[in-house]
């Protein structure tokens, strides 16, 4: 098999930015849908005076002024350039100052309600994940994270390690932080409870009466310093006692019970969740009563809150409820609060759109004005977790799900009903489904991800039952994605970095690809087929590669370091589009030569999913920034040349900047492109980019964590141009 390697003159990223005077010059190409709203609820925060609400999902911080009735987002990941670590904590102290926890970026730190935020890691340590965080009376901040807990003692400026005493090694990782008003910490470390009354300058082990095996969750504090302990497995322990000893306090509770969180109200009332329930006591823990009852059933709940007024907020894996009446009658509350995760769309002939989440599914009938939900739902299970979607000539939908098997609509969504005959194994376990495909005679091949067992699943007869086609072969890999072609060829992406071909309905297969990609990445991403015979692969960490005939040569025709998503869709007129990580929608008019930004209106460019409707509108699914359509039918847009751009170096943006700031620049032509950081003694700082680029408008941000405050310049080589400008570090 002959593949036909990148050299020289396949560039990084070919891009032509929209100057061209094509139809959509006097508008935004995008516009931003209403929904679907919800997300996974990480944690809950309410300002000083309960003028604002605060909620963390993975990816993104949204805000509210009107308690919940509305959302907005404040801070989003990728800004940063990061769309892999995810908020896990959120506090706010006595100023207003709100201060993040991430799973493996440190601290964001934001002094003004939200409206913008810095990185505040400064003596934390690269690649610190900080899973709790508590202040004291003081305003001193404290973040537990898996090194032990560090204090900061000048709102986030700089921290130090205070975790004498603590244990050391694997058992260090704080799980669970508290303070009371003496000013005593406690936290929860995998050797148990740890005590500290001198402001963490040192620790003794609190743990007298806690099982061994308890791994804590929550703390919380009543007024009468009686400390509250979530376990995993044991429901909840209390001491009386600062800590000297615990007894449990499990009357009314679920026997080894998971508990989430805990919230206080000023009556001394506490709260707590589980995964499935909310929980109230007002004896101080020795009995609790059930106060959801009209929450949807297994809603997952993770987290708590409360304001002073005994208004109570529950976060859980899809959305965010409240109650003004202890518990006794809950309202849903996530209007903008754009925090899903869309993995896919498949649109019907009459252009309705649906939309795949680990929240659900949903529906918009009328171009994105609204959306609603319309889950199969199972007690049984408590994420959907839908992976993938197909519509068959009947318009009968049909969803692959993560945990619960395929689902099978025939009402667009309004009723669904299992069907796993032949896909369960001897445990009564469906595989994890990652694909689905659907060819002329509505035959359906679903493809499974790892530890499945099978890699692909075949139902001549609607999905009222299923045969192994690919079991015990050596292409039973992860099949991360599938399509199918006009002449019905099947085409499956592994992960192994693979590309299969069928064109026997599955009865034999054809290894037509195998690509370079690093280790541990996820292979092939997305396939796409054209009516002219081409295919097109993307590829974890190597980007885009074209095919012309059939899959026997390969051309790499566009660099790209994404390891999680590189979605291709083509429309009836063959024009190519492809969202890149965190950078947006590119398209192609020439069989992908040459990619052109399409991004005026994209509010977020971390767009997982890519799909056009019958009339050729294109639907962008984002994390956690929502879902967005193009104006107009992109069957429309014209193909007139582009602008060739000059060489320009630009003034980075913040300047002056404390800890990250963005440059950018143009090129007139392909390049092979240096961009270095000097101090003010000429010495090399960084280098930002050493590589060949494409010509047109490029962006890269530098953060300066590690570097003093001071003045530096930044110099842009491109062959044998260059220019330097001055920057500000400002800390």
């Amino acid at each position: 098999m002959k593949y036909l390697k990148c050299v020289s003159s396949i560039i990084t990223l070919y891009i032509l930015f929209a100057a061209s005077n094509h139809l959509f010059s006097q508008q935004n190409f995008w516009q931003k849908t209403n929904g679907p709203y919800g997300g996974w609820i990480n944690c809950i925060a309410l300002s000083p005076s309960d003028e604002l609400l605060f909620a963390a999902t993975d990816r993104s911080i949204f805000r509210s002024a009107d308690n919940g009735d509305s959302w907005a987002p404040v801070f989003q990941r990728t800004t940063w350039g990061q769309s892999s670590e995810y908020f896990q904590a959120l506090v706010i102290n006595t100023k207003g100052y709100l201060f993040a926890g991430t799973e493996g970026d440190g601290v964001f730190r934001s002094t003004n309600r939200g409206v913008s935020w810095t990185a505040a890691n400064t003596g934390l340590g690269d690649f610190t994940q900080v899973s709790c965080m508590a202040i004291n009376e003081q305003d001193h901040l404290y973040a537990g994270t898996s090194n032990g807990v560090y204090r900061s003692t000048n709102n986030g400026v700089s921290w130090a390690l205070v975790s004498s005493g603590l244990p050391e090694g694997d058992q260090t990782n704080i799980e669970a932080i508290a303070v009371n008003l003496n000013g005593h910490f406690f936290v929860h470390t995998r050797d148990g409870v740890y005590r500290s009354t001198d402001n963490g300058v040192s620790w003794i082990k609190a743990s007298a009466g806690l099982p061994e095996s308890a791994s804590i969750r929550r703390f919380a504090i009543n007024s009468n310093g009686s400390i509250f302990a979530g376990t995993l497995g044991h429901s909840v322990y209390c001491s009386v006692n600062n800590g000297d000893s615990w007894v449990s306090k499990t009357t009314g509770l679920p026997e080894e019970s998971w508990i989430n969180g805990f919230a206080i109200n000023a009556d001394d009332h506490i709260f707590a969740c589980t995964d499935d329930a909310v929980y109230r006591s007002t004896d101080d823990g020795d009995s609790w009563q059930q106060v959801n009852t009209n929450l949807p059933e297994s809603p997952y709940i993770h987290t708590l809150a409360i304001n002073s007024v005994g208004d109570l907020f529950v976060g859980t894996y899809k959305s965010i409820f409240c109650s003004i009446d202890n518990g006794v009658r809950w309202i849903e509350k996530k209007s903008g609060l754009t925090g899903i995760n869309i993995k896919e769309f498949v649109a019907n002939s009459s252009g309705t759109v649906f939309a795949a989440a680990w929240e659900g599914i949903f529906r918009s009938a009328d171009f994105g004005n609204s959306w609603i939900e319309v889950n199969y739902w199972s007690r049984d299970i408590y994420y959907p977790n839908v992976n993938a979607l197909a519509i068959n000539t009947n318009g009968h939908l049909f969803a692959g799900t993560y945990f619960d098997g395929i689902y099978l609509s025939t009402d667009n969504g309004g009723t669904w009903v299992g069907i796993n005959n032949g896909l369960r194994d001897e445990w009564n376990n469906c595989p994890h489904f990652s694909a689905l495909a659907i060819n002329s005679k509505n035959h359906i091949f679903a493809g499974t991800s790892e530890f499945s067992g099978c890699s692909l699943f075949c139902s001549t007869d609607n999905g009222q039952n299923w045969e192994k086609i690919s079991a015990g072969s050596e292409y039973a890999e992860t099949v991360n994605c599938m399509t199918i072609n006009s002449n019905d060829h099947i085409f499956i992406g592994t992960s192994e970095a693979t590309v299969f071909r069928s064109t026997d309905n599955g009865r034999n297969w054809t290894k037509i690809g195998e690509f370079e990609a690093r280790l541990w990445s996820k292979g092939i991403l997305s396939i796409a087929t054209i009516s002219n015979g081409s295919i097109f692969v993307g590829v974890a960490t190597s980007g885009i590669f074209r095919s012309e005939d059939n899959g026997n040569n390969w051309t790499h025709i566009l660099d790209s370091t994404d390891e999680d998503y590189l979605p291709i869709v083509i429309n009836s007129n063959g024009h190519i589009y492809m969202s890149a990580e965190a950078e947006g929608v590119f398209r192609s008019f020439d069989n992908g030569e040459t990619w052109h930004e399409f991004n005026t209106g994209l509010l977020e460019k971390d767009v997982r999913s890519l799909a056009f409707t019958a009339d050729g509108t294109l639907y962008a699914g984002t994390d956690g920034g929502g879902v967005f359509r193009s104006t107009e039918p992109t069957t429309f847009v014209k193909e007139n040349p582009v602008d060739v751009p000059t060489f320009l170096l630009e003034q980075n943006y913040p300047n002056p900047f404390n800890a990250t700031t963005t440059i950018h620049f143009s090129l007139p032509k392909a390049s092979f492109v240096t961009l270095r950081i000097y101090d003010t003694m000429g010495k090399e700082i960084s280098t930002l980019i050493s590589k060949r680029m494409a010509q047109g408008k490029h962006n890269i941000a530098w953060n300066a964590n590690n570097v003093a405050s001071g003045i530096y310049y930044y110099r842009l080589c491109a062959d044998d141009i260059f220019e330097t400008k001055k920057l500000i570090l400002l800390k």
